[in-house]
């Protein structure tokens, strides 16, 4: 992927919301959106709604938008932060030490918003709720759910999709060979991104360093 220039960066505390709703017509490349030194510790919460609220309305066009965040106070945190050819942003987080266990997907649309439950262990199982973005719309998307047929839940589900394969019928979501590639492309880009602190493109090159495996030189696997 090329690298995008950036001739004009627009820096800004999150809990300004004059500056918020301002920077919507400023032609920068780029807006950063500070949570961070710029904003008072009394502000911190009324900067984070305000910034996902200005995030969500998409009033920024295609200008890059940049969060920055508060530093990570808890150990044994992960973050991911991806962007897609096609341009939309994926994020990932993990915390470990948190009094209880929960596991959470969520995808945002120009149209609805679609989260998980928040089962252990089990991202993506049910119940679902699907919120339109307009509530007039709610009716609308509440009928194209109630229309998709229930199907078996994990283990049970991929072998359903098994029999359906060797059967002749038709899957739902057995992975392709290609698929499989570059779900495994990725976690190399993660595990090279994490060690060197730089954004990784993809697809990975061919002699990249990581393509032969992803432990760290010297290291050894134990019996």
């Amino acid at each position: 992927m090329a690298m995008r220039p950036r001739r004009s960066v627009l820096y800004l505390p999150g809990d300004n919301d004059r500056a918020l709703e301002k920077a919507k017509g400023l032609p920068a490349d780029s807006i950063i959106i500070d949570l961070e030194d710029s904003v008072a510790p009394a502000n911190k919460e009324k900067a984070r709604a305000q910034a996902t609220a200005a995030i969500h309305e998409r009033g920024f066009g295609s200008r890059e938008v940049v969060l920055r965040v508060n530093p990570i106070e808890t150990e044994d945190c992960a973050a991911i932060s991806m962007r897609t050819a096609e341009g939309a942003l994926v994020t990932s987080s993990i915390t470990l030490g948190a009094a209880g266990n929960a596991s959470r997907f969520r995808a945002t649309f120009e149209h609805v918003t679609l989260t998980s439950s928040t089962n252990p262990y089990q991202i993506g199982a049910g119940p679902w709720t699907f919120e339109a973005s307009d509530p007039a719309r709610q009716a609308v998307i509440d009928a194209v759910v109630a229309s998709v047929a229930e199907i078996p839940h994990r283990f049970a589900g991929q072998f359903s999709d098994m029999h359906a394969r060797l059967t002749g019928g038709a899957d739902l979501y057995l992975p392709s060979l290609e698929e499989g590639y570059h779900s495994v492309e990725l976690m190399t880009a993660i595990y090279a991104s994490a060690r060197n602190g730089q954004v990784v493109s993809l697809p990975l090159r061919a002699d990249h360093p990581l393509s032969d495996g992803w432990l760290l030189a010297g290291a050894e696997v134990g019996g």
